[in-house]
């Protein structure tokens, strides 16, 4: 058992390809925070951004930053349709990877809520929120272990498996609040995680801070309202802005037109095409899929061409999907054993500026209820 708990004592090695693996990410991953940086940052986007809510601004910048990197750096291969199409499946699968963690995350948020631990980085609920975006250098978390990508490919190649699950704790703890237990939907990577290592659903705890924040928020709202004795602070009135779909294709080319160049165009035009001739419909979708495969693969049985062709696609893409997976996490041990992060601006962050705000509030609600100034509650 080694410091981290992961009873793994193997050293890693960086061979000559994983080093240049290594630098062709972290290239990748500073194109990308500069990206990042320039949408959040640059004024040439504040007319426009300004015209939408803060939350779906933040959430396509966060879109459009791989998109535009996927472009600047694949663009090539998508104006020549190479045949290396597999390529996505390790992206996919590094994505799939971290939800190992934030299973770990959405643990720690329910007992911390109930009050049951403290974490020393934690002071209030918006801070889960803020280490959500930041899982790979979050402190309190323990490392991803090889049982536990065992664990999740088990749960990917299950009929378990979940494409896009919900996994955040405030929409899981709406629905639970909401709906009737019977139909509350518990992710099933959480129900497959939690039979595995014998953690019970943890959804159902008390929200007991949560409780308390909301209380000392209250006060300063009713402080603040007009019938409180203190004039109201005015509210921006970004509440009644529509929302950025950066699934809108029309928007997003009307986006690209604006602010970049005919190359970057060219790309994203290709990009677009690409995808739209193998997605015309599932069973094209699944064929296309099948003419990738650089192995053998049988056929499912079915009692329809059609089914069989789809049960066939289906459970390739799963195996090229964990084999992304176990991919992703040779270059997370990589990247731990030479402590690899590039590091993030934090300052111009959505969710950070929410997180300041909420704590000074949470700090004068307890002022105006006789309390000290801090978060000692």
């Amino acid at each position: 058992m080694d410091e981290h708990g992961t009873g793994s004592g193997k050293e890693v090695s960086i061979s000559q390809y994983d080093s240049e693996s290594l630098d062709k990410e972290k290239r990748r991953a500073i194109l990308r925070a500069e990206i990042k940086h320039d949408l959040e940052t640059n004024p040439r986007y504040k007319e426009l951004f300004d015209q939408y809510s803060p939350y779906s601004v933040q959430s396509f910048i966060d879109h459009y930053v791989w998109k535009k990197e996927s472009c600047l750096t694949l663009g090539d291969f998508f104006l020549r349709d190479e045949s290396d199409n597999l390529l996505r499946f390790e992206t996919e699968g590094a994505e799939l990877m971290w939800q190992i963690q934030h299973k770990k995350l959405f643990d720690l948020e329910c007992l911390w809520r109930a009050e049951q631990i403290k974490i020393a980085e934690v002071e209030q609920t918006w801070d889960f929120r803020y280490w959500e975006d930041h899982l790979e250098r979050c402190p309190f978390l323990p490392p991803i272990t090889e049982d536990e990508i065992d664990t999740y490919v088990d749960y990917l190649m299950s009929d378990l498996y979940e494409d896009y699950p919900t996994l955040d704790w405030d929409t899981l703890r709406y629905r639970a609040e909401e709906w009737d237990e019977g139909d509350l939907e518990y992710p099933q990577l959480y129900v497959a995680f939690d039979l595995r290592y014998g953690t019970p659903g943890y959804l159902k705890l008390p929200d007991k801070r949560g409780e308390k924040e909301k209380f000392y928020c209250d006060l300063v709202r009713s402080k603040d309202s007009p019938t409180g004795g203190t004039p109201a602070t005015p509210v921006k009135p970004e509440e009644s802005k529509p929302s950025i779909q950066y699934n809108d294709l029309e928007f997003m080319e009307n986006f690209v037109r604006k602010f970049e160049d005919e190359k970057f165009l060219r790309y994203f035009h290709a990009m677009e095409r690409f995808y739209q001739r193998n997605g015309d419909d599932d069973l094209d979708e699944a064929i296309s899929l099948l003419k990738l495969a650089d192995e053998p693969v049988p056929m499912e049985d079915a009692n329809d061409w059609r089914e069989a062709i789809n049960k066939t696609a289906e459970k390739f893409r799963r195996r090229k999907l964990a084999d992304g997976v176990r991919s992703a996490y040779r270059g997370y041990l990589i990247r731990q054993e030479n402590k690899l992060f590039v590091e993030e601006e934090d300052k111009e962050r959505i969710v950070d500026n929410i997180r300041k705000r909420m704590k000074a509030k949470i700090i004068r609600g307890r002022v105006l209820n006789g309390e000290p100034p801090d978060l000692n509650f």
